[in-house]
């Protein structure tokens, strides 16, 4: 997926490949900036929105997009 400066992404996994990173799961994030590595590589470095703390680079596969997330917890709600 493309990303640009500015979007909003909520984290999905705070694990990838073994490794555990300082994200907190379910949180929103604001990018800085976008690294595209490759077609399927995307490295971006963002803000925690709430805390304003640089997380530094970190691979796009921990992230959704912010309307993903809401079309998810509304399919959650209309499901109950």
């Amino acid at each position: 997926m493309k990303y640009s400066k500015g979007d909003i992404l909520v984290c999905s996994t705070d694990n990838l490949y073994g490794q555990k990173y300082q994200l907190v799961v379910g949180d929103k994030y604001q990018i800085i900036d976008v690294i595209e590595m490759s077609e399927d590589k995307t490295i971006i470095e963002a803000l925690h929105v709430r805390t304003n703390r640089n997380i530094g680079l970190v691979s796009d596969k921990h992230f959704i997009p912010l309307q993903w997330y809401r079309d998810w917890k509304l399919k959650q709600i209309v499901s109950d």
